[in-house]
């Protein structure tokens, strides 16, 4: 077994913790963010959970979460009142972390499965999270299309994303079942264009209103989870 998938199981199973990687990781990151407008007086315990949640989501090995927090951080370094050369130390530093994160950490396990892909849907005991996640969205994508205008209904996804599983000559869904790994397929699904619009515009409203209002604490945190929704079906979650 690859050591990153025995970190990862060992993480949902840790007492305290007791979470999915994924989502472990994204609460992380959410402390992170937290931490760039809420510091400590103390340079030295601001630093300490910086390292801690840092390295928490490096050890998770959550793709998408770690890439949402790069791209998050971009945002914060020309948000703050940074001089230029604070700017291009943090950008270096950034690139540093991922080349760290890459090399180092359970992602450089985890990243053959796209880099190296033999076939890009699941077939017999041929798969791989990056292949079950193309089967996922080409059966979301087959949903959203059958029902484009008003969806489905939130109560009836998971089972038309089940029907669809069947189609592949493979195990990999029989072990358990997934949703759309994407929340704005997962509104598509549901609530077709009419309701993902409308709920699009007040993802927008909040967006803009933390913006006009300079909450930059609020606005960095919007972005963070509407570019995790791209990964993770999040608000479908207890966590």
């Amino acid at each position: 077994i690859p050591i990153s998938d025995l970190v990862r199981k060992n993480i949902q199973s840790t007492y305290l913790i007791g979470e999915h990687p994924i989502y472990f990781s994204l609460l992380l990151a959410i402390g992170v963010v937290l931490l760039v407008f809420n510091k400590f007086e103390s340079k030295l315990l601001t630093f300490l959970i910086y390292f801690i949640n840092i390295l928490g989501i490096v050890i998770s090995g959550s793709r998408g979460v770690f890439i949402s927090l790069f791209l998050v951080s971009f945002i914060i370094i020309f948000l703050k009142p940074l001089d230029k050369r604070k700017i291009i130390t943090s950008i270096i530093l950034l690139f540093f972390l991922v080349e760290t994160v890459v090399y180092l950490s359970p992602l450089k396990q985890r990243k053959p499965q796209f880099v190296t892909i033999e076939k890009i849907y699941p077939e017999g005991l041929y798969f791989n999270s990056f292949n079950i996640r193309m089967a996922i969205y080409k059966c979301s994508l087959s949903i959203i299309k059958d029902e484009l205008l008003i969806g489905h209904g939130a109560g009836d996804i998971e089972k038309r994303l089940s029907q669809c599983y069947e189609e592949f000559n493979t195990s990999a869904f029989d072990v358990q079942s997934y949703n759309t790994h994407n929340q704005y397929f997962h509104y598509l699904c549901a609530f077709g264009l009419v309701g993902t619009i409308i709920i699009l515009y007040y993802f927008g409203f909040y967006l803009r209103t933390a913006y006009v209002s300079k909450n930059w604490n609020q606005f960095t945190l919007l972005i963070l989870f509407y570019l995790c929704f791209f990964t993770e079906n999040i608000l479908v979650r207890n966590t």
